[in-house]
């Protein structure tokens, strides 16, 4: 119940500006849910287009796998920085010669800039 209240909270938050928003938010002694503050989004890099979820349908959460990793890989990686990156990652997990996909439908895939995991499929397993 209380992940319903807050996902209508949060609709209802950006519904009113109209744009993905940071939201704070907390509950009570008494369990009722209280709205904090509301921002716009900030993130390090722009989504791919192919990442945004269009409006009405569900969100889709993902994980940027490089800031996790490496805490100063802080600007987008050039298409030269990927491909090392993605081919030197598969070689140590001994799948040379494999290629990460570039579909953000897939767990996990290069973006244009980034390598990200699709955190979604994960989600609909709970």
């Amino acid at each position: 119940e209380q992940l319903r209240q807050l996902a209508a909270l949060v609709a209802a938050v950006e519904g009113a500006y109209g744009r993905p928003m940071d939201t704070e938010w907390a509950y009570t002694e008494a369990g009722e849910l209280r709205l904090l503050q509301a921002r716009p989004v900030t993130t390090l890099h722009p989504l791919d287009e192919a990442m945004i979820t269009p409006p009405g349908e569900p969100r889709r959460l993902y994980y940027d796998f490089n800031v996790a990793s490496e805490a100063t890989t802080t600007s987008p990686f050039t298409c030269l920085d990927l491909a090392v990156y993605s081919d030197m990652s598969l070689a140590f997990l001994g799948l040379a010669g494999a290629r990460i996909p570039t579909d953000p439908e897939q767990v996990f895939f290069n973006g244009q800039t980034r390598q990200y995991i699709n955190m979604s499929h994960a989600f609909r397993l709970v």
